[in-house]
């Protein structure tokens, strides 16, 4: 599976979203268990991913391809904070998120669920994939940014190669792909790549 988040709260319980597509997270006792699924639902049935737990340890941020949400562990449904296609991460009273290539902060009531004052910028040249939630940092509880300054996700060239090493071609142009898979007879070869202008995967 291609899990996709997880976030561990004060009290030991995890949260996280075991493979894209899913329609709901799963928690479990960081001591072990079973997992259970989550009642948050999100509208339209689309995958929430990248959760994050709020200081109450009840709540979550959870991000989608419609925006970022805030769910609770034990009640249905979601709210959505901000129509953001992206990942989203709260921390000392900010919301931190990418926009365009800068990491900006901007003051978030968590009771209220509101914002105050612009978003600030902290840091320019953050690196980004060509998928919704790839963007290269994380915040700590205090505030404080790591940041990778450089492509999440390079662009890469299928290329054919016989037993003995020697370049035979290449298939397709040059692109972020995911996943690679041909036939048994080599007739066909499917590849599922990131369309930059949608930010949608397709599979060729």
């Amino acid at each position: 599976p291609n899990a996709l988040g997880g976030t561990w709260s004060a009290d030991d319980t995890i949260a996280y979203q075991p493979a894209s597509g899913e329609p709901t997270l799963y928690r479990v006792p960081a001591a072990g268990g079973q997992a259970q699924p989550l009642p948050l639902a999100l509208p339209d049935a689309v995958s929430p991913t990248y959760p994050q737990f709020l200081p109450d340890g009840r709540r979550l941020l959870v991000s989608s391809a419609t925006g970022t949400y805030l769910g609770s562990l034990e009640e249905p449904g979601a709210r959505l904070v901000m129509p953001l296609r992206g990942r989203a991460e709260y921390a000392a009273g900010f919301l931190h998120y990418v926009d365009g290539n800068q990491l900006v902060a901007r003051a978030f009531d968590t009771a209220t669920l509101t914002f105050s004052g612009e978003p600030r910028s902290l840091v320019s040249g953050v690196g980004t994939g060509q998928t919704f939630t790839d963007s290269s940092y994380s915040v700590t509880a205090t505030g404080t940014a790591l940041v990778w300054d450089g492509a999440a996700a390079p662009l890469s060239q299928p290329t054919w190669f016989n037993r003995s090493g020697r370049l035979v071609g290449t298939l397709g142009a040059p692109g972020e792909y995911l996943s690679i898979a041909a036939s048994a007879d080599l007739g066909l070869v499917a590849l599922e790549r990131v369309d930059p202008a949608s930010k949608s995967s397709w599979i060729s």
